[in-house]
């Protein structure tokens, strides 16, 4: 009995064991806690919850190659407070040749939804170099392009002018000038209304003041602004009209400003390199996508300065400037877009120091967004 008690206990032992150390082997240990990125698609396309946060972000930029030509006789602008011979144009050197530049974007976006509305931050890192017949590319710093917030309708910190100005004809409805601002926008649907403090880059404690209005009706939309300086008392206004069906989209536009030489130091206007310098500026533009993706456009601007107080060759009151632009771009693939622009102008200088109308640059453009 004691054996057979003996040889039973062993066995039972044996099987304990062998049960336990199976049981050990498909034992898995619990995974660390993983908390996967979300798509937010409350704050738009390309937007993702920071993990542990109710902030959505978005982070893109683009890469431009631009090569251009111009042929020398390009002119430039005299500061008309110190012509002493009455002229206003005068020759911009020689500058025959290819030059190169590039610029580089890099912004980041966030986005939260608040009892008092989105919240959101824009922060935009840029930087660009160029190089002419004389030089090369060369190193460049990055500089913060664009940084401010947003909540409901109020907008903080340094970006675009509520004041629309451009950078060529007839490119009146896009992007003013960066600048320091606090503002307010007010939205009804079809239309808006916004009223900005901002800096206008004098040393006083008087902010300019920019206002702008705007409104749809079906394929036509119309915007009126205003700007009051206190610097000289300046004071500037547009009114822009545009039309979209389709594929065609047609704007034109008129501003006015009461001191050209203010338009030149502020520049809110900052319609062109030229035509800022203007009392008047009438501006219409034309764009047409002949398909996905091919799209053409032209534009012309004209600049006109009543004031009576410079000439061009003595013999007349009143400067004038025509600037005209064609081009194209074609997205090649989605994300990368080649483009196509040719300027002309009447500020071209013979060799007998005589204004007139003809080729004054071409640029080619390679562009990667993402």
């Amino acid at each position: 009995m004691k054996l057979k008690s003996l040889l039973l206990a062993s066995g039972a032992a044996l099987i304990a064991v062998s049960g336990a150390r199976a049981a050990d082997a498909v034992i898995i240990p619990e995974p660390e806690p993983v908390e996967y990125v979300r798509v937010c698609d409350a704050a738009g396309t390309g937007y993702f919850y920071i993990p542990g946060t109710e902030t959505c972000l978005q982070i893109s930029g683009e890469v431009i190659y631009y090569a251009y030509f111009n042929d020398g006789s390009k002119a430039s602008l005299n500061d008309e407070d110190e012509d002493t011979d009455g002229t206003i144009f005068e020759q911009a050197g020689d500058q025959t040749g290819w030059e190169k530049e590039y610029e580089i974007s890099l912004d980041f976006n966030t986005w939260r939804d608040t009892e008092y509305g989105d919240l959101t931050t824009s922060i935009q890192l840029g930087a660009d170099e160029s190089s002419s017949v004389d030089s090369s590319l060369g190193d460049a710093s990055v500089v913060v392009n664009e940084a401010f917030i947003t909540l409901g309708g109020l907008t903080i910190g340094y970006t675009d002018s509520f004041y629309p100005g451009g950078n060529g004809p007839a490119d009146i409805d896009a992007e003013g000038p960066d600048t320091g601002l606090i503002g307010y926008t007010v939205d009804f649907g079809n239309g808006s209304f916004g009223i900005a403090l901002e800096d206008d880059g004098s040393a006083d404690w008087v902010p300019a003041i920019v206002g702008v209005v705007s409104a749809e009706f079906g394929n036509f939309s119309v915007a009126a602004a205003g700007v009051y300086d206190d610097t000289d008392d300046f004071f500037g206004a547009q009114l822009h009209v545009a039309y979209s069906a389709g594929a065609l989209g047609i704007d034109a536009s008129v501003q006015y400003s009461d001191d050209g030489n203010q338009v030149a130091a502020f520049n809110p206007l900052n319609v062109s390199e030229y035509s800022a310098q203007f009392e008047w500026v009438l501006g219409l533009g034309m764009d047409y996508d002949v398909n996905d993706k091919l799209t053409v456009f032209a534009g012309v601007e004209y600049g006109i300065d009543w004031y009576g107080d410079s000439t061009f060759d003595g013999s007349r009151d009143a400067i004038d400037v025509v600037l005209v632009e064609v081009g194209a771009d074609y997205e090649l693939v989605d994300g990368f877009t080649i483009g196509f622009q040719a300027d002309f102008s009447d500020l071209r200088i013979d060799n007998n120091g005589n204004q007139q109308f003809g080729f004054e640059d071409a640029e080619v453009s390679f562009t990667r967004s993402f």
